[in-house]
């Protein structure tokens, strides 16, 4: 797989420990931009179109689940995946139930998790945007 065609991923995290661990691990497997807080994250989101964004929930100022509600304004079809060690909380429960989040993925997350979680997301966003391409040609009237 050309390094185009990789799943471009954001990754929001307030420990830079994490946040190299993720680069290092999934530089070959995805496109990776690193933010370490949510204002950081949703300034990226303006600039640039990510597949997935993979977000801690524990995080000061704003939460994982705050900025995933904003991030859902700027990029509605991307994947959103939360990580946090805190699944049984009720508003990240809510948050799955309601659609905000695509995936909550368990601390210690493994390599797999990640794989599968946000190939998964970055497979759906393209086939999303095929269908969206083949209604949009299907509503295009027909030259006479």
């Amino acid at each position: 797989m050309s390094a185009a065609e990789l799943p471009n991923v954001l990754v929001v995290d307030d420990d830079p420990v994490n946040l190299q661990t993720f680069k290092r691990v999934f530089r070959k497997d995805f496109r990776i931009q690193v933010a370490s807080s949510g204002a950081a994250g949703l300034a990226l989101l303006q600039h640039h179109d990510f597949d997935v964004a993979l977000v801690d929930f524990a995080m000061p100022e704003m939460n994982g689940l705050e900025l995933l509600l904003r991030a859902r304004t700027i990029r509605p079809d991307m994947g959103r995946i939360i990580v946090t060690g805190h699944a049984g909380l009720e508003e990240i429960q809510e948050a799955a139930a309601s659609g905000l989040l695509a995936t909550v993925i368990l601390k210690p997350w493994t390599d797999e998790a990640i794989m599968r979680w946000v190939t998964h997301h970055a497979r759906l966003r393209v086939m999303k945007r095929e269908i969206g391409k083949m209604k949009a040609s299907l509503e295009e009237p027909e030259p006479k």
